[in-house]
Formats: C-alpha cells, sequence, structure tokens
C-alpha cells in the first residue's frame, strides 16, 4: 500500500507524505529549511532550498555526527559535543540591512551544566559583519543564557538574556528557539522566542548592513571550539522579521514540555 498524508505544521509550510518520499510547500518568505531527512549513504543530510539564485542542494555532517530517528517531524542529526558540525556556504538572508529569522528546535544530551554552546553562527569572527547564537544551559533551579550577537559595521546589536530558572534545558526534552533581527527602522529591536516566550533583546543599528555572507556554522563556533552535545531538528531561515503571533502559532502546534507565562 502506498502512503500519502499531508501535515500542516503551521504558517510556514506543509509536508507531503508520498511513499516515503518527503516534499514542502514553502511559506513565501522562507529562505531555507533544514530538515535533516538522510538521504544516500554516510551522513548527507537533505537541505531543502526552493528559492532562486542559491547554490547547492546537499550539506554535510563534516565529521562526528549521525542520524536518528524520531525528531520533532522525521530524523535528525546527532552532535557529539567535540567535533560534530555543520557547515554551510553563503546564507544570503543574513546579508544587507533588512530583517530575517532563524528558528528551529534542539534536545541537550549530557551537555555539562553552564557549558557555552553555540548553536548557530557566521564562519568570519575574524571580520565584521558577523553574528552567532549561543546558550549556556542549566538544569531545573539554576539560570540559563541566551547570546544572539549581531555586529556589523554600524555598531552592535546584542541581545544577553538570563531565563528565569524555572525555564531550563538539561532535561533530556525538545526545546524551540527562534531569533529575530528586527526590521530597519528607528526604534525598532530584535527579539529571541524559547518554547512560548518572547524576549526584547538588542536595538536595532539603523541602516547597519551585514555585508556578504562568509556562510552558516551549525553546532560550534568558527569550526573549533563552543561545540554543542545533542540533537537538532527543522532548522529554517526566512528573509524577513517574524512576528511574535507567527513564530508561537508554529510552536504552538508542535509544542514541547514548557508553558510561558512571560510574552
Amino acid at each position: 500500500m502506498i502512503k500519502k498524508a499531508i501535515i500542516n505544521l503551521g504558517l510556514f509550510f506543509t509536508v507531503n507524505v508520498y511513499a516515503g518520499q518527503l516534499s514542502y510547500q514553502m511559506d513565501p518568505d522562507m529562505y531555507a529549511l533544514y530538515h535533516f531527512e538522510r538521504i544516500g549513504a554516510g551522513n548527507d543530510m537533505f537541505y531543502l532550498n526552493e528559492k532562486p539564485n542559491v547554490a547547492g542542494t546537499n550539506i554535510q555532517i563534516i565529521i562526528g555526527g549521525w542520524q536518528l530517528p524520531n525528531g520533532i517531524f522525521g530524523s535528525y542529526p546527532y552532535f557529539n559535543g567535540s567535533n560534530s558540525d555543520i557547515r554551510q556556504g553563503s546564507l544570503y538572508p543574513m546579508n544587507g540591512t533588512g530583517g530575517w529569522t532563524f528558528m528551529f528546535w534542539i534536545k541537550y544530551d549530557g551537555q555539562a551544566a553552564g557549558a557555552y554552546d553555540e548553536l548557530l553562527g557566521d564562519g568570519g569572527y575574524d571580520t565584521i559583519p558577523w553574528w552567532c547564537f549561543q546558550t549556556n544551559a542549566n538544569k531545573k533551579g539554576a539560570s540559563s543564557n541566551i547570546y544572539f550577537t549581531i555586529s556589523t559595521v554600524g555598531g552592535r546589536e546584542d541581545t544577553n538574556l538570563t531565563l528565569p530558572t524555572n525555564h531550563f534545558f538539561l532535561d533530556q526534552s525538545w526545546h524551540f528557539f527562534a531569533g529575530v533581527r528586527g526590521n530597519n527602522v528607528l526604534g525598532e529591536f530584535n527579539y529571541v522566542f524559547v518554547d512560548g516566550c518572547w524576549y526584547k533583546g538588542g536595538a536595532r543599528v539603523v541602516g547597519a548592513n551585514m555585508g556578504t555572507s562568509d556562510g552558516l556554522n551549525v553546532g560550534c563556533f568558527n569550526g573549533s571550539s563552543l561545540f554543542f552535545k545533542g540533537c537538532m531538528d527543522e532548522l529554517a531561515f526566512f528573509n524577513r522579521a517574524l512576528t511574535f503571533g507567527e513564530i508561537n502559532k508554529y510552536w504552538s502546534i508542535m509544542r514541547g514540555n514548557y508553558t510561558c507565562s512571560e510574552q
């Protein structure tokens, strides 16, 4: 029997499952979606991109990673915390002066309490502009921190958050993160969304250009340190600043174990 199903995952994409094959209908503003399904041999991961002018259809775990079943949707990659990472070429949504958004699901696995991990980042830390998204994760009863840094020639847009102690990550559960660079307008701010919580971050530097991207690193700092240990799934990028309502609608459909009253 041929199995066919259509799964609506909120505002941004619909997954069509037909005879074991996946296809996506993406939101017009979704630039790229990494859903990390294994294709072919080895650790090749499928990189979905239906937008023009972007080369490449695959990414690869460079070293130390492997696929596991039963992610948020389908399979997901595991990062070993010592030498696993994913590297991708230029990521165009992060260019220019406009707003952009990323979102993903993550599950920490045996990470030392208080360890700094780089979950996402630009490959060019030696030159401005660059950006990164890091966490300092802890167990229940201790504060966890999030650092969403954007460094431009016009100045820095830093978001440094200390979360409430009842919001913790080292619990073997899936957690949802999103980072938003605000629109290029005076008075706009950047934001971080964590499991239903919407946190106001650093102010936008109006006119600050991100220039040419040095590529995307996933799971480590510049391929050399701050290695993440755990799992990631459904990493998506948008070429505009999404609203709280848009992000929350998607998260609510796929919601994890945490409910937030702070918005």
